[in-house]
């Protein structure tokens, strides 16, 4: 409800489109979201959060080659440290652990990036199977009360079997998710 109000409102705000594909990713409704990334790439083709869109709703969808050309894409745009977790994770899901792992060094050599990235860390470590080092970041994220920390239940959607992890249930109990 609020999103389409915020949509009426101001149906070129690039950054509400942003914020309300997010909405609509955290719900699952992938063709809403492939609608807001395409709706950002009309608005603004340099603009990477519809580019971040339109690779996710591919991602959820099977098409992961399209979802990765999307992200690759995205990094040229921005190459900060969460176009480039996209990338990494997707690279993660997809089997390739040496790419990811070029992600995640491309990661750690941005500056600051281990004061306010550790979720994203966390994420690419868990898409390629390094579920004790994700675990550790996650801590770090939650110790240093890192704002993207909240969207990260919906990554562990992603991973098959992470959700069962009980260090899961320990770390949505510290956000006060269910």
């Amino acid at each position: 409800e609020y999103a389409s109000s915020a949509d009426r409102l101001d149906p070129f705000s690039l950054m509400n489109l942003w914020f309300i594909g997010a909405v609509y990713w955290a719900a699952g409704d992938h063709e809403k979201v492939l609608a807001y990334g395409k709706r950002l790439v009309d608005l603004e083709p340099n603009f990477f959060a519809g580019h971040i869109w339109i690779g996710n709703a591919y991602l959820q969808t099977g098409k992961m080659s399209d979802a990765i050309s999307e992200f690759e894409f995205s990094v040229t745009l921005n190459p900060d440290i969460l176009c480039l977790c996209t990338l990494g994770y997707t690279y993660g899901m997809n089997g390739d652990i040496i790419k990811a792992r070029e992600v995640l060094e491309k990661m750690h050599q941005i500056p600051g990036a281990d004061i306010g990235g550790n979720n994203f860390f966390g994420i690419v470590y868990a898409s390629i199977g390094e579920l004790d080092t994700a675990f550790e970041y996650f801590d770090k994220a939650m110790d240093r009360h890192e704002g993207h920390m909240l969207w990260v239940k919906y990554h562990f959607r992603d991973f098959p079997g992470l959700m069962d992890d009980p260090r899961s249930v320990s770390l949505f109990e510290r956000l006060g998710v269910a």
